[in-house]
């Protein structure tokens, strides 16, 4: 069973970003993980800034530096008078992306805290490029928080292809929410179905192709299952899993939604690749990549 001893949060320190810090020492105090804060003050939005300042104070960055230290160590004393977490604090300069990954491997962290959105520069943070970026360059979980800290993670759900990703996410969403009801949703497609109904397969024939799809599915979800242990929920859909995994989302009013990123063949990495940007982009809840 995977655990959490190394939290890392990145912050700008705005509103939004806030609440993944919240969230971040909520899931600290409860695991006993150790709790970083990191803000990136990245180079190139200064560089903006100057151009549109016409009178930019030659220490503007020395200043910039000592605002987000300050608004560090008052966020940080917050954190441990109200939530009984101290936080250590890291201050990096340069590329977004660059600087999160480097803080990453020097706290040796096992989960990654951003918020969806953030302000100014940053409000963009896990939007079109630089949310695959990410992506791509996580080497550890990374949880995207949108909803408020205080919300309660009562059901998880877990989008499955039955890949060693797909167990571990399971085990990780396990982890992160131990008293939640989790789902784990596989949603099958046979394949070429589309074609064969394209060129006239017989309904009799199609339905027993679908059905024997069906059926290996849920001798796979068995598996799965035994591999993760009692207590979790499974959903075979016949579909999209995309459409899938955001309807049952809403329908189960699910909280948190765990989304392996993929270890397996190349076009299955692909595949879950995708549903992991799409799911990252569209879904409305909390959002754990699990690498």
């Amino acid at each position: 069973m995977p655990t959490f001893t190394s939290i890392l949060v990145a912050t700008d320190l705005s509103d939004h970003a806030r609440q993944a810090v919240l969230r971040a020492a909520r899931i600290a105090r409860v695991t006993g993980a150790a709790l970083h804060l990191v803000h990136v003050q990245q180079v190139a939005a200064l560089d903006q800034l100057r151009q549109l300042l016409a009178h930019a104070p030659a220490d503007l960055r020395s200043r910039l530096e000592g605002a987000a230290r300050f608004g560090l160590a008052a966020l940080a004393d917050t954190l441990a008078r109200d939530h009984g977490v101290k936080p250590q604090l890291h201050c990096h300069e340069g590329d977004l992306i660059e600087a999160i990954t480097r803080a990453g491997e020097q706290t040796t962290a096992d989960l990654v805290v951003l918020g969806a959105r953030g302000a100014s520069v940053a409000r963009h943070l896990l939007l079109g490029s630089t949310a695959e970026r990410l992506l791509a360059a996580a080497t550890r979980p990374m949880l995207v928080v949108r909803t408020p800290a205080e919300v309660t993670w009562k059901k998880v759900l877990v989008p499955v292809d039955f890949s060693d990703a797909s167990v571990a996410a399971v085990q990780r969403a396990r982890a992160l929410a131990p008293a939640a009801r989790i789902y784990a949703l596989h949603a099958y497609e046979a394949p070429f179905e589309d074609k064969l109904r394209q060129l006239g397969m017989e309904a009799r024939q199609l339905r027993a192709y679908l059905q024997a799809a069906e059926q290996e599915a849920v001798g796979r979800m068995s598996a799965l299952l035994a591999a993760t242990g009692p207590g979790i929920a499974s959903l075979l859909l016949h579909g999209h899993p995309l459409a899938h995994t955001l309807d049952q989302e809403e329908e189960l009013g699910c909280q948190l939604v765990v989304v392996g990123k993929g270890s397996g063949s190349r076009a299955r990495d692909i595949a879950q690749g995708s549903l992991s940007r799409r799911v990252l982009a569209q879904s409305g809840v909390d959002v754990l990549m699990s690498v």
